[in-house]
């Protein structure tokens, strides 16, 4: 079996064709060389945080998800291109504000004790408008909202209301298979929309059932949750009546089963890796990546026999967020301070060992999106000078500030620590360092418990909004004490007068027609 070392964005190999099969598992031949069976162990090096598709807000929690749920749509990980997975084919109207979907047939849940004799039921047009109707519901992990409210017709009147599911104006159920979802405004990159994982559906006799819990899920992917050990490992096990088949009309999936173990210290995660325990690993430790990646000598290092390393460029920012419901950070002089006070080359070259782009001069939007400008948004240059001087004219923490982040492995840790350096060597502001797990990290942050945190901005396409969002004023809005993506509470109202044009903005080509295979 192959060994993948991903840097960047990890794409999960559910596959079986060709490979060196496992010897204690047997396998099964199928057509095309591919085979039946076998296990496949990947580490992750943050624990997962909730399987419930609203309250999903982290990549490995979502990783993990859109292997047991099905979206209406997904990211192709072979070509990062939108392709149907629960939709058979679809219609736009001309303005693109209604959209009608045609599910696929055939298309079961997983077998579970919610449903009567514990047997899977068919996927119906209903389970679409009970998920999409759940994001628009005051409940206490949903933090979705944000994608519905202003596009999804009658959104902010549902989510104000404790009406039937029927009663939501955003989804018309037409019968079994067909639904249509009505719109505010014209939007055509819907369809792209409903590939998020806060889109993946489930269905309502596992919500009445278990809830929100997090070691419970029940969807219609690849893969069933078998067994779930709090911050320990992932089991999941192969779901025999998936729908999708491959090129050759063989089943998928081809694996039996596949096992996530959660190791947060980056080093014995590549230990792991070197001794054959896992099969695929997400990043590498920073202080290796010049090494492994062969960035000095020309070649992939030593040590890794048999790897395959896959590297690719994944669209997303990190940055610095001040938590603008304290008083002290209301005070713009005071974070342009910060701004001066960090050398991003440091960061990039000698911090991170060129993993990344770089710095991020012309805005937050990552550079090989479509839409980056570099002439008309330019980034605060490292300028010590500038930081004192701003300072001067700022108050000054009584107190140390608290940098709150996560490891990521190692290497947020290391950022951390050069950040606290740097701008205690520019501007002599003293910093602490909180690091916290992911799960932790988020609930911190979904309750404005922090002063500044060191934040990840991704997104799967190009598509400038996702990585926007969290300035969105309305996005800054409370659900039971917890507020997403606006966790800063950042306000500018010219900011999303901008951004709410470009939402409404008909830049690209709609498809108003597909029939989709």
């Amino acid at each position: 079996m192959l060994k993948y070392l991903l840097v960047g964005l990890l794409v999960f190999a559910w596959a079986g064709c060709g490979g060196e099969a496992e010897e204690e598992h047997q396998l099964t031949a199928a057509k095309g060389n591919c085979y039946y069976g076998g296990i496949l162990r990947l580490t992750e090096a943050e624990y997962l945080r909730t399987l419930f598709p609203p309250a999903i807000t982290d990549p490995v929690s979502a990783r993990i998800a859109t292997q047991v749920y099905d979206g209406l749509f997904h990211i192709d990980p072979a070509d990062s291109r939108l392709k149907p997975l629960l939709v058979q084919s679809y219609e736009a109207n001309a303005d693109s504000t209604a959209f009608v979907f045609t599910l696929k047939k055939g298309v079961f849940f997983h077998d579970d004790d919610c449903f009567k004799d514990g047997k899977g039921r068919e996927l119906k047009a209903l389970d679409v408008q009970f998920c999409l109707a759940n994001m628009c519901r005051q409940l206490p992990d949903n933090q979705s909202f944000y994608l519905m409210r202003g596009l999804f017709k009658g959104a902010a009147r549902f989510y104000q209301s404790k009406l039937p599911q029927a009663a939501f104006e955003g989804v018309t159920v037409l019968d079994d298979h067909r639904l249509q979802i009505n719109l505010e405004r014209p939007y055509p990159q819907l369809p792209e929309l409903l590939a998020l994982p806060q889109f993946l559906i489930y269905p309502l006799e596992a919500f009445e059932r278990y809830g929100t819990e997090r070691p419970r899920a029940v969807g219609t992917g690849p893969f069933r949750l078998a067994l779930v050990e709090r911050e320990i490992a992932v089991t999941l096990e192969r779901n025999p009546r998936y729908h999708r088949r491959d090129t050759y009309g063989n089943q998928l999936p081809f694996l039996e089963t596949v096992n996530v173990q959660f190791i947060p210290d980056k080093r014995s995660e590549l230990a792991e890796f070197r001794n054959g325990h896992s099969q695929i690993m997400y990043r590498m430790p920073p202080d290796q990546f010049v090494e492994i990646l062969g960035l000095e000598t020309g070649a992939v290092q030593t040590g890794l026999a048999g790897a395959v390393l896959a590297h690719q460029p994944e669209m997303i920012t990190h940055c610095l967020v001040f938590n603008l419901r304290r008083p002290i950070f209301q005070n713009p002089a005071l974070r342009r301070a910060f701004a001066h006070s960090i050398d991003r080359d440091v960061l990039q070259g000698t911090v991170l060992n060129g993993e990344g782009q770089g710095p991020a001069d012309h805005g937050v939007s990552p550079p090989m999106m479509e839409y980056t400008s570099d002439t008309l948004v330019r980034s605060l240059a490292f300028s010590p000078d500038s930081a004192r001087q701003l300072l001067a004219k700022s108050q000054i923490p009584d107190e140390k500030i608290k940098l709150l982040l996560y490891p990521d492995g190692s290497r947020n840790i290391l950022v951390g620590i050069s950040l606290i350096e740097q701008v205690k060597r520019a501007v002599g502001i003293e910093w602490s360092l909180e690091p916290r797990p992911l799960a932790a990290f988020t609930e911190q942050l979904l309750k404005g418990d922090f002063d500044v945190a060191l934040l990840s901005f991704a997104t799967y396409r190009d598509n400038p909004a996702a990585v926007l969002a969290p300035f969105y004023g309305k996005n800054a809005v409370s659900n039971g004490g917890k507020t997403y993506p606006n966790f800063m509470a950042y306000q500018s109202p010219a900011f999303d007068e901008l951004y709410e044009a470009a939402q409404a903005a008909k830049g690209r080509t709609a498809l108003r027609k597909a029939q989709l295979p």
